[in-house]
């Protein structure tokens, strides 16, 4: 039988930077593929020109048996609303009224998904069948997507990172689908870190810097192939001695929520919520897809206008006595994958790190002196500096990440709330961002809540965690207390 692949010569040039340079390669029909490397090597890129979504060179031949029956999961999930648009803003989700504009679970899968739920179990999809999936946290919708995709029975599948968002359960169900459905007959073409590469991947295609890295491409030889891991002292004392490392305020209740329940519809998100931060802690908050984590720090950032209907203090304040949002934010540091996904690509990466100053979207400010000096003093410190001019449009997923990042820190605030914050990151730059994250905790008077599904990857600088199930606080202790 012919090959299931054959690709020769492609290469991908975008803004006079070459992102793909002469990838020629074939994949035997009846094998999978995982295609691995560093943040910026044109993974996602190969993915898409697969997939004949962007312009290449080159060519790119597929069986025939698979042509026509190819399913597509990319990294980042894209819908539209019952108007048919897709202008989108991260605080979205957390709004009730604009769930009226949005589809539902049932009405995106359509009648398919219920004749074949034995099928697609895992994904857990159907208990939330009439929930608008505007209101679907990040990890749901990955289940919908993969859902969308395996309906049509494809015969091909290429997948974008496909456990990024995914709890650890899910991510073991996944593994598990991927490998029984390969046994049926289905192929497989995944981006994935190499450690997460499922049993039924026999190939392995390794890209360094928009190249194939020759090394003999069987999975057997994953371990040899696996990153070292490069642990990054960063030193927050070589930022000018403006941005003050100690803040001299300090507050008696820093967090406090009591007795909280959010609710959309008929559906509870978070019920009967009670539990305090003090000034200094810094948490990890932990729980499967659905669970309530992102909606909890919703409502700390002021993003749900249901905070204001509940008793929340932040700061010493009670929620909805006076202060502005803005009032809020400037006193928090924030990254989520909602913002990432929404946040306008057409800035370039000096504008999207300079715009923490400011909160918003871009940058529509003119910065002071003092602000720029610190924004290019933080920019060197973690060594994106040289990429200070690109559009974010132009950057690998992990390095929009890492500018994120480089934007909640910017304007010295007091709390940080990261929802999954090494979601996309090579394993080189997980390690760089706990190193920094690690000095951050180390400023005793800021406090900071870090949601992840990899709980066993987080700073050493986390002292409390709580674990959310159903919107339920099922356990809250101290760090040492963590299994």
């Amino acid at each position: 039988m012919k090959n299931l692949l054959d690709v020769h010569k492609v290469f991908v040039k975008f803004q006079n930077q070459i992102i793909l340079d002469q990838i020629s390669f074939s994949l035997a029909y009846g094998s999978n593929l995982a295609i691995i490397g560093t943040a910026g090597s044109g993974k996602t890129t190969l993915l898409k020109a697969l997939m004949g979504k962007i312009h290449y060179q080159g060519n790119i031949h597929f069986n025939s048996i698979v042509k026509n029956q190819t399913g597509y999961v990319p990294q980042q999930h894209q819908f539209t609303n019952k108007s048919n648009t897709t202008t989108m803003y991260y605080q979205q989700r957390f709004n009730a009224l604009d769930a009226d504009d949005s589809i539902t679970v049932r009405e995106a899968l359509g009648s398919k998904f219920e004749s074949n739920l034995l099928d697609l179990q895992f994904l857990q999809l159907s208990e939330n069948f009439d929930q608008p999936i505007l209101q679907l946290s990040n990890g749901e919708h990955k289940k919908l997507q993969l859902a969308k995709v395996m309906l049509n029975h494809p015969k091909l599948v290429l997948m974008d990172d496909p456990f990024v968002g995914l709890d650890q359960k899910s991510r073991q169900d996944l593994h598990h689908y991927i490998n029984e459905k390969s046994k049926q007959g289905v192929c497989f073409i995944l981006v994935s870190s190499p450690y997460e590469i499922p049993s039924s991947i026999d190939k392995i295609l390794k890209l360094e810097s928009g190249k194939i890295s020759p090394f003999e491409n069987t999975v057997s030889n994953i371990e040899l192939i696996k990153p070292t891991k490069r642990y990054t002292k960063y030193n927050l004392d070589s930022l000018s001695s403006s941005w003050a490392k100690k803040s001299s305020a300090t507050y008696s209740q820093f967090i406090k929520m009591d007795n909280t329940t959010i609710m959309y519809g008929n559906k509870t998100i978070l019920n009967h919520i009670s539990f305090k931060i003090k000034q200094g802690e810094n948490w990890l908050i932990v729980g499967p897809n659905g669970s309530g984590k992102s909606t909890l720090l919703s409502l700390i950032l002021g993003d749900n206008p249901q905070a204001y209907a509940n008793d929340i203090v932040l700061f010493d304040q009670q929620r909805g006595t006076g202060e502005s949002i803005w009032d809020i934010k400037k006193k928090i540091g924030y990254l989520s994958p909602e913002l990432h996904m929404y946040f306008d690509k057409s800035f370039t990466l000096f504008e999207t790190v300079a715009s923490g100053w400011f909160d918003t979207i871009g940058l529509f400010q003119r910065l002071t002196k003092e602000q720029y000096e610190i924004t290019i003093e933080w920019m060197t410190l973690v060594n994106i500096l040289d990429s200070k001019d690109k559009f974010l449009a132009q950057l690998s997923f992990g390095e929009q990440r890492m500018a994120l990042l480089i934007r909640a820190l910017v304007k010295n605030p007091i709390l940080l709330l990261l929802d999954e914050p090494l979601q996309g990151l090579s394993e080189d730059q997980q390690t760089s961002v706990i190193a920094l994250i690690d000095q951050w905790c180390m400023i005793d008077t800021k406090s900071m809540i870090f949601v992840s599904h990899y709980p066993e990857i987080r700073p050493q600088g986390i002292d409390h965690f709580m674990r959310l199930d159903q919107g339920n606080i099922i356990e809250s202790n101290t760090i040492n207390h963590f299994i």
